[in-house]
């Protein structure tokens, strides 16, 4: 029996465009809250999430990948989704098993195409939203630009 209660359980989805770092992000968590010892790269081919053969050769993620991590009492089930327009299927389904889609956004890249699609789509299931700018330490990014259109976000409110 667990020893915490349902209230405890937060359930997310990780969406966004491809690219815009969604499983770098998701295994920052996993490294961070201890559920792993080493800090997993798409980059590298060392991820705990990509572990198909083709997302290893791609470099990103072709189907969705549930990690779990706990965090202050808190038990996080996290769904890191594919961004990529084809494989956008395990996305758009993963939103059905959650109560929160966490948006990432690239700072460089900005809002594209499937950041809006899985926004709308979040939006439309009822559920809460958080965005997230990432990869704020690529080569440039205005974070001026970010702070001035904070709450705007291109259009994403």
């Amino acid at each position: 029996m667990p020893d915490y209660s349902t209230g405890d359980i937060r359930n997310i989805a990780v969406v966004g465009h491809s690219g815009s770092g969604k499983t770098s992000l998701c295994e920052a968590f996993l490294h961070a809250t201890g559920a792993t010892n080493r800090l997993g790269s798409t980059a590298d081919k060392t991820s705990h999430l990509d572990v198909d053969d083709e997302e290893k050769e791609r470099g990103y993620s072709i189907d969705a990948h549930v990690l779990h991590v706990a965090h202050n009492n808190t038990e996080i089930n996290l769904i890191d989704t594919p961004g990529a327009p084809d494989f956008i299927g395990p996305a758009v389904s993963s939103l059905a098993a959650v109560e929160t889609a966490m948006i990432v956004i690239h700072a460089v890249g900005g809002v594209q195409v499937n950041t809006r699609r899985m926004r709308e789509q979040a939006k439309a299931n009822g559920l809460a939203r958080v965005l997230v700018v990432n990869r704020i330490d690529a080569d440039n990014v205005d974070l001026r630009l970010w702070w001035i259109i904070s709450g705007k976000v291109s259009g994403l409110r």
